[in-house]
Order: C-alpha cells, then structure tokens, then sequence
C-alpha cells in the first residue's frame, strides 16, 4: 500500500524562506504498525524518514502523533527504552502522541517551505491495511537575509577511552565549548570508536543545558564507528519503498569505511541552547561478557547564529495561517499551521472563454496561497465521481486558468470542477443540490 498526499507551503514566503524548524502532525490507523515505513519529502526534494518498521504487532495507531525533533529531551544511557524515540519505545504502552521520528527533521533547516510537501506511507508485508485520515505541517521559518552564523571545531581531550564489554557498563568523554554564539543553529558530532561489535553499544551526547541526544542504539557491524560524521542532512535521499538505506544508522549497510550517519535522534533538538560550557558523550555496552573496545576521538562541530537586526517592528503578515513571534536572534519568526482563523480555500465563477478551450475561476476564501486541481467529465455520466471518463486536467496549479483543447464526442458536453488546497486544507468541488460536498478521486 503506498499513499501519498500533498501539503502546500503559502507562495508568498519568499522573502522570509529559510526553515528553522518542521514538525509534523499524522493521524493514521492501521492494524500492524510495524508494516509501515513513512517519509516526508520537501519542494526542494529532501527526503526524511520518519518510521521504518517501528511500533508493535497489532498495535493500532488510530489517533493523531505528532513527530518532533524535540520530543525527547532525556534518554541517557544505558537503557533498555526510551519512550520518545520511534525507533525505541516500549509499545506496549501504546502508540505515542509525540515522537522523535527515526531521521531528523532537522535536514530541511536552511530550505525554501514554498512548494508541495509529500507523506509517503509504505506497507512492506501483505495481509494488514489501514488509512491515512488526514496529516498537518507546522513550519517556522526566517528572513535568511538577517542570520549571520558562525562555525567553530572543538576536540576532546580525555581520549582515548576504554569500553568494557560488561552489560551496563558506561564511560564518558567531556568536551568544554567557549568563545562560541549564544544561540546554537547547527550541530555535527565525529567519534572514533573501535569495536568489534557496534551492534552492542548505545552513545548520547548531552548537552550543557541537559538536553540529550541518542546518536545510536544497537545498530552496526564489526568496527561501524571507527570514523563516523553525525550530521542530521547526511541523507537528502532515501525514498520509501527501501530494504536498506546507507545515510540512516538505522538502515545503513554498514563497511568498515569513513561514513556520515545521520543519528538515531535528530541533532537539531539542541537548536537554540547556548553551546558554551561542558558536553558529555556516554557510551554504553548493552552486552554481557560481550568485546571490549576503545574511544579513540571525539570532536563537534558548532554553527551558532546571530541576528543583527532589530527585532523592533511589526512581524504581522495578515495571514489567518501563521502565528507571528519576533526574537533578538531571528528577527521575524512565521509558524504555519491550521488554526480557527484558517479556512480551506473556496473557488467560484467556473466559466469558459469565447474559444471554449480557456477555462477561468475566481477565489472566495484562500486567497493567492492556493494551489488547483481541475477535473473534466461527461455530462452522461452524473453525479460527479461516478464517471469512468473523469480527468485529472491540471494537479496543484497556482494559476486561475487552464487550457483544453479536446472536443467532447457527439451529443455529450464537458463539465469542469475546480478545488482549491493550502497549508490549511483542500476545500471541495463544489456541493451537489441536496448540500452534499462533491467528491471524485480523478485528482491525487
């Protein structure tokens, strides 16, 4: 089973279009939650996966999850779960309402949001099927003309370390940052480990502020992590369907190379701390009697971001679709989601010009954020969406117009439906004379 479904970003973003954060709201059902493999693909082509085969069997995910980069602050290893991570709940307490998705989100940071959004939800085994009801996005992006950012390498010095292979043995390596930003954008982690087994150790990485991030658990081969980059924009691809996936530690198929990995947990959950002061790697070897191994090095990258520009002026846009905030760092902050004052758009004044080939319509709610779909039919086959020969003309146009030049066969005539679809929510088709709205699946 493969559904897809589009979400679309308001067209007049442009000039604040650099994302500092996304985060998505999901509502699915599906009988056996460890089937689905879910993605989230933006308008400039980055995947991000949010679930491979996670949950539990029969575990129904019947109500709405929201994925977060900063759904699980804690987590420190060692662990048997860790209830905000996707990829290690303990599902027997059921399908969560927030979750750290199993690749960062963090990989759109720096994109336009303008453009058509897509959830891809894969079924990878046969016999179990579900729904997706419906699914949200709350983008917050800035002016990219007012961030200046900074990028600073600090090593740690307390290497190297051993790993003792005793189930629930931990060590640590502490690395101290100063001089840098106040105001972290962007984290990247490099370790040296040698190890035998990767499979067996789970590493975090905490931050001054106490947040922790869990870079791996229980994934690898012999001697993964000997020299491994952890950045959460190391795999821009990896559409499902997939049976591995190389850019996620997760999914990799692993080679005792030089890799970039993106985490277990995003990185961009430190977004915004002050990075000065102590950050703690912990590595646990979750096996008894199980292969030594060592820390060789440890080091992090550190991009903070300062704002230049006052924040003193007015961030109010007029759009019901966004939350305005105004900060020291960030100038004007936009938040997109749907909320009381955000209407799907409504389109009216269908007409066809004097050469019968140039259809026209106007809006009555939505505005010039909207994007199109136009579906034809014959007028022998009525009500709208029982009609074999319904088609899709046009999908996700930002134009009030479009064009059909083909003629309908003798003694049948054409009719034209238009909906219209933003950040908000797709409006109808029109409504039929008893009030019900029309419904045809000509357009995706």
């Amino acid at each position: 089973m493969r559904v897809v479904g589009g979400q679309h970003a308001p067209a007049d973003l442009e000039r604040r279009a650099s994302l500092i954060d996304v985060d998505v709201t999901s509502f699915m059902q599906h009988s056996n939650s460890t089937n689905l493999d879910i993605t989230l693909r933006s308008p400039a082509g980055t995947v991000v996966t949010l679930s491979t085969d996670n949950g539990a069997a029969n575990l129904n995910l019947g109500h709405v999850t929201v994925w977060d980069n900063d759904a699980n602050p804690g987590g420190q290893v060692p662990y048997t779960n860790n209830n905000g991570l996707v990829t290690d709940r303990d599902y027997a307490a059921g399908w969560p309402l927030l979750i750290a998705p199993e690749e960062a989100l963090g990989a759109f940071k720096g994109e336009s949001p303008n453009g058509t959004w897509t959830l891809t939800i894969s079924d990878d085994t046969t016999g179990d099927g579900g729904s997706l009801d419906n699914w949200s996005l709350t983008l917050t992006t800035v002016d990219p003309a007012v961030v200046s950012a900074t990028t600073t390498d600090f090593t740690g010095a307390d290497v190297p370390k051993a790993i003792p292979g005793n189930f629930g043995a931990a060590i640590t390596s502490r690395l101290s940052v100063s001089g840098a930003g106040t105001s972290l954008g962007k984290l990247r982690v490099r370790t040296g480990i040698a190890h035998a087994n990767s499979a067996d150790l789970d590493i975090t990485l905490r931050s001054p502020a106490g947040t922790i991030v869990t870079l791996t658990t229980d994934n690898g081969g012999s001697n993964s992590f000997i020299n491994v980059l952890w950045d959460d924009a190391a795999n821009p691809g990896g559409q499902v369907p997939y049976s591995t996936n190389s850019g996620l530690v997760t999914d990799s198929v692993y080679a005792n190379v030089p890799i970039t990995l993106v985490p277990e947990e995003g990185l961009a959950a430190f977004r915004g701390e002050n990075p000065n002061g102590g950050w703690i790697l912990t590595i646990s070897d979750d096996v008894a009697a199980s292969n030594n191994g060592t820390l060789n090095s440890f080091s992090i990258e550190i991009t903070t971001e300062t704002c230049p520009q006052s924040c003193a002026r007015d961030c109010d846009d007029g759009d019901t679709c966004t939350s305005e905030s105004c900060g020291a760092l960030v100038g004007c902050g936009y938040s997109y989601s749907p909320g009381s004052g955000c209407v799907p758009p409504a389109i009216a004044n269908i007409g066809v010009g004097a050469g019968k080939a140039t259809l026209t319509w106007d809006h009555t709610a939505g505005g010039t954020t909207s994007v199109h779909d136009l579906v034809r039919g014959r007028t022998n086959q009525f009500p709208v969406g029982s009609g074999a020969a319904e088609t899709c003309l046009a999908g996700d146009v930002a134009a009030t117009t479009a064009t059909d030049s083909e003629v309908p066969p003798p003694g049948v005539a054409f009719w034209y439906a238009v909906r219209g679809q933003h950040l908000c929510g797709a409006g109808t088709y029109g409504s039929q004379s008893n009030g019900t709205p029309r419904s045809t699946t000509a357009c995706p």
